[in-house]
């Protein structure tokens, strides 16, 4: 009888990392050859974008922010990775970068199992760049500014759970109207209080009627916002959190957002044209390499760097605005000439299964 497979995945952090490993998980579980899919990273049990249904194990690691603490943290982590992988004797680990996955990463490559890394921005992380030269395969969405012989396209894992409603169809549910323009404003996982401000200050002014989702981030913020938009009667849908946006892209015209490494996906899986606003603290920048690869490459987006002035967003917003039906072939071409991709869930079995 066929050994069937078990997977391990360490992915810990922000929705960039967490949300195309669920996605993975779920896409592994429905094959026959898969046994079973695990997560151990840090800090899983509090993460809001981590669906605990899947079985999960607690695994302490810290940023290198604080080197002792790091240095304690990883040590802990890496001997709880030790028993566990033992314990579990999976048959490949797939790393989603960040220093939640480090001690977790070490501890297979110590045990020498099988490794597959999965970037999902256009330039290696820290911890990814570390195991790159060590592993086989690095699974990539988007082109790499980092030259590196291992890495293998695959499908963006941002995909959404149900079927794609119709722009039409999506609004009616939302109970927006058909003839207004809409605007999806968010902040990825972690909410954005200076995108809630600045579309808010941008809306009020236009002269023609917009509609707004607003994803807040916080119960705070979408309080605020919620009597703001309605005292600028402004038709505005303001939520805190929604794991899925699927919908309310379906529904949008144009998205104002960060630029993390799942909105990126979803930005292109969706051609949704796009204002770009790159976190400024994010590690290494990689949100405004994402972002300008997004504008230069796929050339559905612009980027607006957090630091410049109100009157670049609002004329770059216009020029969004005006061309929206440009911008959202140019996002088409892009897909239609990308390189062939392979499925993840694939790739990852036939890591597993190889001897």
């Amino acid at each position: 009888m066929e050994k069937k497979l078990i997977v391990l995945l360490s992915a810990g952090g922000t929705g960039g990392h967490i949300i195309p490993a669920c996605q993975l998980a779920k896409n592994l579980l429905k094959r026959e050859k898969v046994k079973k899919v695990v997560f151990a990273a840090k800090g899983l049990k509090n993460n809001r974008s981590f669906q605990d249904s899947f079985p999960y194990k607690e695994i302490a690691a810290a940023s290198l922010k604080n080197k002792m603490r790091f240095f304690f943290a990883f040590l802990k982590g890496f001997f709880q990775g030790l028993f566990f992988i033992l314990k579990l004797n999976p048959s490949v680990v797939v790393g989603f970068g960040s220093f939640h996955s480090f001690p977790i990463l070490a501890a297979a490559k110590i045990l020498n199992k099988k490794i597959v890394l999965f970037e999902p921005n256009t330039s290696l992380g820290k911890v990814n760049r570390f195991f790159a030269p060590l592993v086989k395969t690095v699974a990539i969405q988007f082109p790499l500014e980092d030259k590196i012989n291992n890495a293998k396209f695959i499908h963006p894992l941002s995909w959404p759970e149900t079927p794609i409603l119709d722009k039409k169809t999506a609004r009616k549910k939302l109970n927006v109207k058909e003839d207004v323009l809409l605007a999806l404003v968010f902040g990825g996982s972690q909410g954005a209080s200076f995108i809630n401000s600045l579309c808010f200050e941008a809306f009020s002014k236009l002269l023609l009627p917009i509609q707004v989702i607003n994803i807040t981030g916080s119960d705070e913020e979408t309080a605020i916002w919620s009597e703001k938009y309605k005292k600028n009667n402004i038709t505005a849908i303001v939520k805190t959190f929604e794991r899925g946006l699927d919908n309310f892209y379906a529904a949008a015209d144009f998205a104002v957002c960060r630029c993390g490494a799942a909105t990126s996906a979803e930005l292109i899986f969706f051609n949704m044209p796009s204002i770009v606003i790159p976190y400024p603290y994010a590690t290494e920048n990689h949100q405004e390499k994402n972002g300008y690869f997004l504008e230069k490459e796929v050339r559905g987006s612009f980027v607006v760097l957090q630091n410049v002035a109100y009157d670049v967003f609002m004329n770059k917003l216009l020029q969004l605005m005006e061309n929206l039906p440009k911008y959202r072939e140019n996002i088409i071409r892009y897909k239609n000439n990308k390189k062939k991709e392979e499925d993840f869930a694939d790739l990852i079995i036939k890591e597993g299964e190889k001897k």
